[in-house]
């Protein structure tokens, strides 16, 4: 079952937001609401219309791996771990993201190094959404630099409880384009 942001939970509209002080391991439902891919952020909606924000680093689950290129009409449901915090426009700051998603069929899809050490970096994709690459046998510990263009498939890790990217590949790269 989804957690929700139950009526008791809910802040009254005669006593204002300061009176709801959710606890960190309280999980509440929310929408996807905004994007901000520049600033690596991302806005959603708890079910009583306060604002959450959303730093890239605070997802957990998302379909994929995606979250910059989804839909921000409100469709996307997601559940949030939240504190307060001082801001005029988000009350709330996410400690922890997990979006509810219908299974994700694995594709090839392409990205850019950001960073790599030995045999595994993050891969920032063309959508701008960010993905790990582990180490694994197939990368044979290639050096790939910031800027790289690589294709690579997308898998979830049992392991890392997340997306990751597998089989990566150079298809461009940054030293030879300058």
């Amino acid at each position: 079952m989804e957690p929700q942001l139950s009526k008791s939970e809910e802040p009254s509209a005669d006593h204002g937001s300061q009176e709801f002080n959710p606890q960190p391991d309280e999980w509440f439902a929310a929408t996807l609401t905004h994007v901000n891919r520049e600033n690596k952020t991302l806005t959603a909606t708890l079910s009583n219309g306060e604002r959450v924000w959303i730093y890239e680093r605070e997802i957990t689950f998302s379909p994929g791996g995606h979250y910059f290129c989804l839909p921000t009409d409100g469709s996307v449901e997601i559940s949030v771990r939240i504190e307060k915090q001082q801001h005029r426009l988000y009350p709330y700051r996410a400690l922890e993201v997990s979006f509810s998603v219908d299974d994700f069929e694995p594709v090839r899809e392409r990205g850019f190094v950001q960073d790599w050490r030995g045999n595994c970096g993050g891969i920032r994709r063309i959508c701008k959404c960010a993905i790990f690459a582990p180490p694994n046998g197939s990368v044979n510990a290639r050096p790939f630099f910031p800027g790289d263009e690589v294709e690579f498939d997308v898998d979830y890790s049992e392991i890392k409880k997340t997306y990751v990217a597998k089989n990566v590949e150079l298809v461009k790269s940054a030293k030879t384009a300058q």
